[in-house]
């Protein structure tokens, strides 16, 4: 007697096979948060120099201000946004502390900014301060050299529909900061002799 070892048992007297019920696809998430800010912006006559504004400089430099911060126990949750914009005072045994709590060199929060890095917050400071009029000026510049929207988008790295956004006419969601690198690729592209500060330089 030959014996089978097959389970199947579709043959069976009222065998239904199981079907899966259909499910609606998942609907894709769409984020419309604003990037995050590559610099502080601080209050008007803040001193950049000082050792509040280099400590929340160097935060957002070293991309320290979201959840490791907030983990590293220095100080309350409400009190993260206000130390990451130079908005808390500091002194030097609170660096040191906040240094060892994030397992980094306290010269790393503290020293003084390189010329380059000076440059760059500044431009980010003045262009956060002037957007719309800053994304105006841009766009002259390009239209001026006969590029479209899309080839200027290329040349600056900026997705279309972000250049497209933020050169509309009544925009309101608000004009993003333009970005130090972009303005670096256009003021080259378009041979700025006042490079970047053109962008930002009132008229």
């Amino acid at each position: 007697m030959s014996i089978s070892n097959s389970d199947d048992s579709s043959d069976a007297p009222g065998f239904r096979p199981f079907v899966a019920p259909r499910q609606k696809p998942a609907r894709s998430i769409k984020s419309h948060r604003k990037p995050a800010r590559p610099y502080p912006l601080l209050e008007r006559g803040q001193d950049p120099a000082s050792l509040d504004a280099r400590v929340a400089f160097h935060l957002h430099r070293l991309k320290l201000t979201g959840r490791r911060l907030r983990d590293c126990g220095f100080c309350p949750t409400y009190h993260v946004a206000e130390l990451t914009q130079a908005r808390l005072h500091l002194g030097m045994k609170d660096v040191c502390t906040l240094a060892h709590r994030l397992g980094i060199v306290t010269n790393e929060l503290c020293r003084p900014l390189t010329a380059q890095e000076e440059f760059e917050w500044r431009f980010y400071r003045l262009s956060a301060s002037r957007t719309e009029h800053v994304w105006k000026k841009a766009q002259k510049v390009w239209e001026e050299r006969g590029l479209s929207l899309t080839e200027a988008a290329v040349i600056m790295g900026i997705e279309r529909s972000v250049v497209s956004r933020n050169t509309k006419s009544g925009n309101k969601r608000g004009y993003r900061v333009f970005p130090y690198v972009a303005a670096v690729r256009l003021a080259k592209a378009a041979g700025l002799q006042e490079g970047v500060m053109y962008f930002v330089a009132g008229d």
